[in-house]
């Protein structure tokens, strides 16, 4: 059990299980690896990438990476998210539409599916305890997240859909802009 306080200063408690805070985040090629395992008992699936915070009173978003051992390091944040209105979006696209989806970032930065670890996979807490964590299973017939996240490799904005539609949109800032924790 770990608590974190965000930036509103809204203590965030991972002692729940399940619970609304925590995102497993993994990298595309990470994921891919994972589905192609075959059978397997879920507490064998590899640490995510990222264990994400994400504060339920302002959707401010907080990356932790795992240590070479699995284990979170509580108290190092390595990315820290805002949220933002779509409203401020003037140059964004996208194509869901086409066989290959592709976008265009707020940065003018394109990107495809087909470029790596543009999309991530990320499954809620309450999510990977209904969809992953089922004891024996076979890791090809894992249900998608809910969820699509896309990462610009230049800017890192972070773009969430659900289905084909943009639900939220954060932007990256300096960890030097933290002063709780």
């Amino acid at each position: 059990m770990a608590q974190y306080y965000c930036e509103c200063d809204h203590r965030m408690w991972n002692g729940m299980a399940p619970n609304d805070i925590e995102w497993w985040v993994y990298l595309n090629g990470a994921w891919k690896d994972i589905i192609n395992t075959g059978s397997m008992h879920s507490t064998d699936i590899p640490s995510a990438d990222y264990d994400v915070w994400r504060c339920p009173e302002c959707e401010r978003a907080y990356a932790f990476p795992y240590n070479d051992n699995d284990t979170r390091d509580c108290n190092k944040v390595v990315k820290y998210y805002v949220l933002y209105s779509h409203a401020e979006l003037k140059n964004f696209q996208y194509d869901f539409v086409s066989e290959d989806k592709s976008m265009v970032c707020e940065c003018g930065n394109k990107l495809s599916e087909d470029q790596e670890d543009v999309r991530l996979v990320v499954y809620s807490d309450r999510e990977w305890e209904d969809k992953v964590n089922l004891g024996d299973i076979d890791s090809a017939k894992i249900p998608p997240p809910s969820l699509d996240l896309w990462c610009c490799s230049k800017c890192e904005r972070a773009y969430v859909f659900e289905g084909d539609e943009l639900i939220k949109y954060y932007v990256l800032h300096g960890l030097d802009e933290l002063t709780s924790g």
